[in-house]
């Protein structure tokens, strides 16, 4: 009997990573049996562990798991870098730092014009809009966006986050929907206090 897609693509991300069974059990806490187990499709494991293994070798759990036919190149979308950390230097260059891995972002939300990365959201600010902490935003880069649009941004103290973006006259507001982080009011002198990194084009929750 062929061998599940989870056993195949397991025993490919390990020998990728030149990792041995017994390596990867010391440092996820799993025997060597079971992941023995999983890799020759004999068992499979609960969703607890497709979790603790997909972050490990920093996948999604659906592609761990074979549920899609995406690949790179679909014309149905493509895989994108998941950043966990954006630095900002003097002359106001991006530096992403911290991979994630990787997640898949659909053809409509994308395009070959653009660069797209998926970020990590490190606040609430935006919860009631059902945006929680963890979560994952699909970025557009871009220096500007349109009035009222949602952007992922860096404020003065180096803080990314997401804030919808209002524009008052020459005046910059930073609204989030969380009663907890009050709007950010910017003058056209203090506009340069932070950096829109780009255009929230989607989110997703990695793991629920």
């Amino acid at each position: 009997m062929d061998k599940p897609t989870f056993a195949i693509y397991l025993a490919k991300l390990r020998n990728e990573k030149g990792l041995t069974q017994q390596q990867v059990a010391d440092i996820t806490g799993l025997s060597r049996a079971r992941l023995n187990n999983y890799e020759q499709g004999v068992r499979e494991p609960d969703l607890s562990t497709v979790a603790t293994l997909a972050e490990f070798y920093n996948v999604s759990i659906d592609k761990l798991l074979g549920k899609s036919n995406h690949s790179a190149g679909s014309e149905k979308g493509r895989f994108l870098p998941v950043v966990g950390a954006v630095k900002i230097t003097a002359d106001k260059l991006l530096v992403y730092e911290q991979s994630l891995g990787e997640e898949w972002a659909d053809s409509e939300d994308i395009n070959n014009e653009n660069k797209f990365y998926w970020f990590q959201i490190k606040d609430d600010c935006m919860i009631n809009e059902g945006i929680r902490r963890d979560d994952l935003a699909l970025v557009c880069e871009q220096l500007d966006v349109e009035n009222g649009d949602l952007a992922f941004v860096a404020l003065g103290d180096g803080q990314t986050t997401l804030r919808r973006v209002y524009k008052k006259d020459e005046n910059i507001v930073l609204q989030s929907a969380n009663p907890k982080y009050p709007p950010v009011i910017l003058s056209d002198k203090e506009q340069n206090e932070i950096y829109i990194i780009g255009k929230v084009k989607a989110t997703k929750r990695k793991y629920d």
